[in-house]
């Protein structure tokens, strides 16, 4: 994991009970290090965890509202939001996600402005 350098203020052979200390001050250097690192992964997975948790739920709103409006089943109500997020009319593709959320504000947004549901 790395090394430990020893300074002294005059040249002198390390005794053992010094090795001993040193070595101690290695271990729990070692251990305080291989645990900062095992935090930072698990705060990242969480983080990614929490993030695809989160698409899920607006692609699955997503699904939900196309489904209804455009009466077709989940699984091509998918394919449509899949479908409009590759879609060769666009600069580039999209995120699903942001297809998704972009279909529940379009629908939420209606809604609101007393429009009732806009055609997906």
């Amino acid at each position: 994991m790395g090394c430990l350098n020893l300074f002294g203020s005059e040249r002198t052979t390390l005794t053992t009970q010094d090795i001993a200390l040193a070595q101690g001050l290695s271990d729990v250097a070692t251990i305080a290090i291989s645990q900062h690192r095992l935090n930072d992964d698990s705060t990242v997975r969480e983080r990614q965890l929490q993030q695809a948790l989160d698409s899920r739920t607006v692609i699955e709103q997503a699904r939900g509202l196309v489904a209804a409006q455009r009466g077709v089943d989940m699984k091509q109500a998918f394919t449509w939001l899949r479908n409009d997020a590759r879609s060769a009319n666009r600069s580039r593709n999209r995120r699903l996600t942001d297809v998704a959320n972009d279909v529940i504000v379009r629908t939420i947004g209606g809604e609101q402005n007393g429009e009732g549901h806009h055609s997906l």
